[in-house]
């Protein structure tokens, strides 16, 4: 989010004071309550109200700024009005976000990825220790230097046949298939797991998440924790090289 949610309130409060006096038209929203609604959420101090509040409310003074008082621009005002009404997280940059990983939560995620791994044995036996699993995570980060040192695409299928990069998928999609030229849709070579340097970054992620399901870890109240904890830290700070 890139207005804290006070700087944000503080807008919010100036907004509705400003057009608390007008008498709205029928067909037009009243931004006065709307605003009111933004800034209630934040006040709220629950987390992902405070960020439906501040996105309704970047979007609410983007609209503004431009006076543009057009149809396109109170639709899109009565979209954050009814979406704050049910409470869906909004995208600042767009309008409303939904069926995302951002409406369901990294901690539901975690719960649903830590479930998955269970049902597959990876937690039968003995009690796997947090030194074992943040090994994991750095191999799987390993793997994707390893990903990068060889010249791979960020997503791709291997080809079982030349053990490469299928030509069809990922950043060669635009070549024609070595094997089955004229006829990939033939071909019985394509590999259906996905690799690359994304997936093996996914991996790291997915490692992360299961322990912080196993251990009822709130991964995402502590990532917004420290990321406002690093917006007040001064430029390159501690001066190191990276």
């Amino acid at each position: 989010m890139s207005t804290k949610p006070e700087t944000m309130l503080r807008s919010l409060r100036g907004i509705e004071a400003m057009y608390k006096d007008d008498e709205p038209e029928s067909e037009k929203p009243n931004i006065a309550r709307i605003a009111h609604d933004a800034a209630e959420c934040i006040e709220t101090q629950q987390r992902k109200l405070v960020i439906a509040g501040a996105a309704a409310g970047s979007k609410i003074r983007e609209l503004l700024q431009k006076n543009d008082q057009g149809s396109e621009t109170w639709t899109i005002i009565m979209e954050i009005n009814d979406a704050l009404q049910e409470g869906i997280e909004l995208d600042p940059s767009s309008t409303i976000k939904a069926g995302s990983v951002s409406e369901t939560g990294l901690n539901a995620l975690a719960q649903e990825i830590h479930k998955n791994a269970v049902a597959h044995g990876w937690w039968d036996g003995a009690e796997r220790k947090l030194p074992e699993i943040l090994m994991l995570i750095v191999s799987e980060l390993a793997e994707a230097l390893e990903e990068y040192r060889n010249g791979r695409p960020m997503l791709y299928h291997e080809c079982n046949a030349l053990k490469e990069p299928c030509a069809t998928t990922g950043e060669g999609a635009e070549r024609e298939c070595k094997q089955f030229a004229g006829l990939e849709d033939d071909c019985v070579e394509w590999n259906p797991k996905p690799e690359g340097i994304a997936i093996e970054l996914a991996d790291a992620v997915i490692r992360i998440l299961d322990y912080c399901g196993k251990a009822n870890i709130d991964i995402e109240d502590a990532i917004r924790m420290k990321h406002e904890y690093n917006t007040t830290r001064p430029y390159r700070h501690g001066g190191k090289a990276c």
